[in-house]
């Protein structure tokens, strides 16, 4: 059987967001204990941005967060402003918006999977 490697990624998101969801659920299921007003949010880090795909596939994650009870905050969701031409000046953006995400982020959900190499991806 041959699996994408798109399907092994959104296996092992599963996982991990199965793994998320008891906790909160109990939480909320404990006596005098309220449940969270608003969904968690989640970042989603990793190499997923470079994929040909990484808009739809983005999107995807974040349906996948919703279906179990997470909001996704996704690298991508923010645009990049056109006028900045410069590689120096769009890398200092990129990392501002991403760190901005971060600190609005409950948690950081991140894919570690092989990048380029036998490694994830370092910016990661």
């Amino acid at each position: 059987m041959n699996r994408s490697k798109g399907s092994s990624s959104r296996r092992t998101f599963l996982r991990l967001a199965a793994l998320l969801l008891p906790a909160g659920a109990l939480l909320g299921s404990l006596p005098g204990v309220r449940a969270a007003a608003r969904p968690r949010k989640l970042y989603l880090a990793g190499p997923d941005v470079f994929r040909a795909d990484a808009v739809a596939h983005g999107e995807a994650l974040k349906a996948l967060c919703a279906r179990y009870g997470f909001e996704g905050l996704y690298p991508l969701d923010n645009a990049l402003p056109k006028q900045l031409a410069e590689p120096r000046e769009q890398a200092a953006w990129i990392y501002r918006a991403n760190i901005g995400l971060i600190e609005r982020a409950d948690a950081v959900l991140a894919n570690l999977n092989f990048f380029r190499g036998a490694e994830p991806d370092s910016g990661t």
